[in-house]
């Protein structure tokens, strides 16, 4: 396995709302919260390294589509450059934060 992972969707959903709701989740499973930049409507996860395993950074982009929704990028990728293969962690990373973003617009 590679030592990054991205994933990329559209949502129907006005990328205002969707921001918000996302700034509001301090953590998705062992991905907590670190950073929100507003004015790039970018929001930084971090899976914390222990010691027994390597951490990764999800960084998430929201940017406007053309029909009124919301493009996001999900990139997980390894806290050090050493790493070269993370197991899969960097997949399941990007999942948990596309699943936790189609469980915030449920209604």
């Amino acid at each position: 396995m590679p030592n990054s992972f991205k994933i990329e969707f559209n949502i129907q959903v006005p990328i205002s709302e969707l921001f918000s709701k996302l700034t509001a989740v301090e953590s998705i499973g062992k991905l907590r919260k670190s950073e929100v930049q507003t004015d790039q409507r970018r929001i930084l996860f971090i899976n914390p390294p222990t010691w027994i395993r390597q951490g990764q950074n999800v960084l998430v982009f929201l940017f406007d589509n053309e029909k009124g929704g919301t493009r996001i990028v999900v990139n997980s990728s390894c806290c050090t450059v050493s790493q070269l293969f993370d197991f899969g962690q960097n997949q399941k990373n990007c999942i948990a934060v596309r699943d936790q973003i189609y469980l915030l617009l449920k209604p």
